[in-house]
C-alpha cells in the first residue's frame, strides 16, 4: 500500500516534530510524567500551528486553557469560529 503525503500533512508532521524536539520523552508511556509532557506538548504545538493553521491552534488552546467543562472545549472553539 502506497502512502502519499499531502503538503498539509507534511507541514503538520513538521510542526509536531518541532514542538516535540524541545521536550523529554524518557518517561514510561501512560505514566503521570509522560502525561504532563504531553500536556506541555499540546500547548507548544498550538503556538507552532498559529500562523499556518489558526483554527487548529485555537482548538488546541481551547483544550489547554478552557475552564472545567463537561463538554469538548475543542468542539466549542470550532463552533465559535463559524
Amino acid at each position: 500500500m502506497t502512502h502519499t503525503t499531502t503538503p498539509h500533512d507534511a507541514a503538520l508532521a513538521a510542526s509536531i516534530a518541532a514542538a516535540a524536539d524541545v521536550l523529554r520523552f524518557d518517561h514510561e508511556p501512560g505514566g503521570l510524567q509522560r502525561v504532563a509532557v504531553l500536556a506541555l506538548f499540546v500547548s507548544i504545538l498550538g503556538d507552532r500551528l498559529a500562523l499556518a493553521f489558526p483554527a487548529s491552534a485555537d482548538a488546541l488552546r481551547a483544550l489547554v486553557d478552557s475552564p472545567a467543562t463537561p463538554g469538548n472545549p475543542a468542539a466549542l472553539s470550532l463552533h465559535q469560529q463559524q
